[in-house]
């Protein structure tokens, strides 16, 4: 009975007014009472919405004096009203034809105050004037006038989403609460408790009824932001309603006379020890996350850092700070260091701020004072040697890796001259006791980077780019950074690193990224001199100066180490992993030039190399490499002409010249042939040496003037068709690029256009054979010094000709 009762009232309650429109079920309530009514009976004007129902009716069960067959009405009723009354809205349905449910987020505004008085049998007969048949004769009349029919709103469930998924939260209205408390709402969503301002109207209408509103969107069709109507998806779901009590006189008088009290809070039940300490500790641990971690306090903390930093400018004639400025840095660095390492550098950029304002206000700090730079070195950083690991590799942040690395390049520079005290452990380990007493603070700190090459930077492979920064970064800061480096046998450490062979097993990153290594050894080896390595091509010559040395020292700091020496001069594998990984880098020209300079072994490895990727690498990748083979060709020392020979032609039972190349690649690799032709025309025409050699050699003329007639005839073919004018009825693509493109044919770019054009006026293709070219054969293409002997050419055909320039280039094969 009570479930037909509860469906019975499904139904009629969604009649009811407007005020209750998708009411559906009432919660915690008395069994309700049905009362059917003759439609002749003065009783038919009653409260709840009825309805008719049309059929036949025994006498005995109808009002009496009513004919058997009567139309009548049937409503239902409330008996009695609960303490708490929840109401479930019609928001959710079952559509059969789509077979899927579906949720109603139709606009439904509530009230705050609620009078079910209409509802119930007791309201309904008072306003029909006849309660005799509806009141219960056990329930005395003090108890009728106590129960009061009117209700307060006192909570909100939500419902967020669609029928299929979505979110459910709360707002709760906070009762019996102290001085100024009543009357707040609170919204409870999952863990999360804040107030809210569900006393406004507005507020109330755009959080609980539903409905449209008008949103910002983004218009993929008009590309701008506009206002569209949507509809709420975040509505109402399930009410709660509390029955207020009347009070009488007396009851009101009593309730205030117990409200009064001499103490300054009103008597509350008190709270279990244990329950207390815990509640009171997480709200401490709550606090202290929601300041500690606000955006507030980080700009305290950074002003706090910074307000005094006018206190710590030396004057003019003063070496160290006074005394109260120094312990006003110490306090203030160690304030920095406990704050950045426990919480700043671990907090999300939108609260920290940039990383590199932190480093600005650690800078000032350091650069003062020596006793700043030993406490912070000792306390921060050799106490937690993790402290290495975790904000150079580990950190996700690359904006904290690289604050941290500017760090330690600061520390390392001021404390060059700075001393470790008696009491200090060393901190790199294999040191002994006294190795550490003759060296800086400094050293220990590059000591203790270099540390992580035993195992750190193999295992953290994706961020080593801010790592090796970091020595870039100190090497560019004077001669004394450089030279420390080289006498901690830097490059030759990270030469073992990049070749897989270093103190620490193989970098388990695939693509690691080892450019500013790459950098570093450049650097370091051009800092150094090589002029043992060198050879002149003329003999009884001293070699050139080199002047692909660093142009930020003016004398050699050290003559190349042995070990540099071997794996860069002996063994080719550094230079071709150099090659294959960086050779677009300007470090690695610099370095190839420096030891290109008057070397010819080493120019033959760079060479051979180079012409490999030219002959094998992909054609959308030879761009590079073709820069790269044209600054060794550009290199005017006296192998000069060798280099540029070995190019053309190829190396003798080794590699290919740039003509077989274009041979070879004519038919398939068509831009592979038209880059070669392109590097050349660039050559010819910023190297005269090089075109005094096309000039001078019939067969290398010959073979010039059968790849420029083959461009020819690939860009005759069809019309170009890179047009600049095109309009919407004539309208074409533009032509990819030759060098940049994966495609198979060449492409009839404007570039190739000019290139063919440039290399039909670097030689006019006249008719030469009347003419004699053996002037020109015999003709020198290197003017040796006076009083130097050309020697005999001694040139084995395996290797690549290191003799005179002119009897080797006017050979005629």
């Amino acid at each position: 009975m009570l479930a037909a009762a509860l469906e019975a009232l499904r139904v009629s309650l969604f009649f009811f007014p407007p005020a209750l429109l998708g009411v559906v079920e009432v919660l915690r309530s008395r069994a309700p009472k049905a009362s059917k009514l003759c439609t002749r009976s003065p009783q038919r004007n009653q409260g709840g919405r009825p309805h008719m129902v049309l059929g036949r009716r025994k006498p005995s069960s109808g009002p009496p004096g009513c004919p058997d067959q009567v139309d009548t009405v049937k409503r239902l009723l409330i008996k009695k009203l609960p303490p708490v009354l929840a109401i479930q809205l019609k928001r959710f349905d079952y559509d059969w034809e789509r077979e899927c449910a579906i949720k109603f987020n139709d606009y439904f505004e509530f009230p705050r105050e609620l009078d079910m008085e209409p509802y119930t049998e007791g309201g309904v007969a008072k306003m029909e004037g006849d309660d005799t048949n509806h009141a219960d004769q056990n329930e005395s009349t003090d108890n009728k006038q106590l129960e009061s029919s009117k209700y307060r709103l006192v909570g909100v469930l939500v419902h967020s989403g669609q029928a299929s998924g979505g979110h459910y939260y709360s707002y709760i209205i906070q009762r019996n609460g102290g001085d100024g408390e009543e009357n707040r709402w609170y919204k409870f969503d999952d863990g999360d408790v804040t107030e809210c301002k569900m006393d406004d109207e507005e507020e109330m209408k755009n959080q609980c009824f539903g409905g449209e509103y008008m949103g910002e969107v983004f218009d993929h069709l008009m590309k701008r932001m506009s206002f569209r109507r949507q509809k709420r998806w975040w509505n109402a779901y399930i009410l709660f309603y509390e029955r207020l009590e009347p009070l009488g006189e007396d009851n009101e008088l009593v309730m205030c006379i117990t409200r009064l009290s001499i103490t300054t809070k009103p008597h509350q039940i008190k709270m279990p020890s244990t329950i207390e300490q815990s509640v009171r500790k997480r709200n401490m641990q709550f606090m202290h996350n929601h300041m500690q971690y606000s955006l507030e306090y980080f700009q305290f903390i950074k002003k706090l850092l910074t307000c005094n930093n006018i206190y710590l400018s030396l004057h003019a004639g003063q070496d160290h700070l006074l005394p109260e400025a120094e312990e006003m840095a110490m306090i203030s660095s160690q304030l920095a260091a406990r704050f950045l390492f426990s919480t700043g550098f671990r907090t999300k950029k939108i609260v920290r701020g940039p990383a590199s304002d932190w480093y600005d206000a650690l800078y000032i700090l350091l650069c003062r004072s020596k006793n700043v730079r030993n406490w912070f070195a000792h306390n921060v950083f050799f106490a937690y040697p993790n402290h290495f690991s975790e904000y150079l590799l580990e950190c996700p942040s690359a904006e904290v890796r690289e604050a941290f690395s500017k760090l330690i390049v600061c520390l390392a520079h001021f404390s060059l001259q700075d001393e470790l005290s008696n009491s200090t452990l060393c901190p790199s380990p294999g040191t002994s006791a006294q190795a550490c007493d003759n060296t800086s603070l400094s050293d220990h700190f590059i000591k203790m980077v270099l540390s992580l090459l035993r195992r750190e930077v193999s295992e953290h492979g994706r961020h080593l780019h801010q790592f090796f920064n970091l020595f870039v970064i100190y090497a560019n800061l004077g001669v004394a950074e450089k030279t420390q480096l080289l006498k901690l046998n830097i490059p030759a450490t990270f030469m073992l690193v990049a070749l897989d062979e270093g103190p620490g097993p193989p970098i388990k990153c695939q693509y690691a990224e080892l450019g500013k290594l790459y950098a570093v050894v450049s650097q370091l080896v051009r800092c150094c001199d090589v002029s043992s390595c060198m050879q002149s091509s003329i003999n009884g010559s001293a070699p050139l100066p080199n002047p692909y040395g660093d142009p930020n020292v003016p004398q050699p700091i050290m003559p190349i180490q042995q070990p540099v020496a071997e794996i860069l001069y002996v063994r080719t594998s550094y230079v071709k992993k150099v090659i294959k990984d960086c050779s677009n880098s300007e470090e690695t020209v610099n370095l190839l030039s420096f030891c290109c300079w008057e070397n010819p072994q080493f120019s033959f490895s760079v060479l051979s190399e180079l012409l490999w990727q030219v002959a094998y690498s992909y054609t959308y990748e030879l761009r590079p490499y073709l820069d790269l083979l044209l600054q060794i060709m550009l290199i005017e020392d006296s192998w000069q002409t060798h280099r540029i020979h070995n190019v053309l032609k190829g190396i003798p039972d080794d590699r290919d010249g740039f003509f077989d190349t274009i041979q070879r690649s004519k038919n398939h690799y068509r831009k592979r042939a038209y880059q070669c032709i392109k590097c050349m025309v660039t050559l010819f025409s910023n190297c005269a040496i090089s075109y005094q050699i096309l000039k001078s050699n019939d067969d290398l003329k010959r073979k010039w003037t059968w790849a420029v007639e083959w461009l020819g005839d690939e860009l005759e073919h069809r019309p170009y068709t890179g047009n600049p004018h095109f309009s919407y009825s004539n309208w074409s693509p533009p032509v990819q690029s030759n060098e940049t493109s994966n495609g198979y044919f060449l492409e009839r770019s404007q570039s190739a256009r000019l290139t063919l054009q440039k290399a039909c006026e670097l030689f006019p293709f006249e008719d030469t054979d009347a003419q004699d070219s053996s002037l020109l054969e015999d003709t020198a293409l290197y003017t040796p010094s006076p009083g130097s002997q050309h020697p005999q050419n001694n040139h084995v055909h395996s290797q690549p000709y290191v003799g005179s320039p002119a009897s080797h280039m006017s050979s005629t094969p």
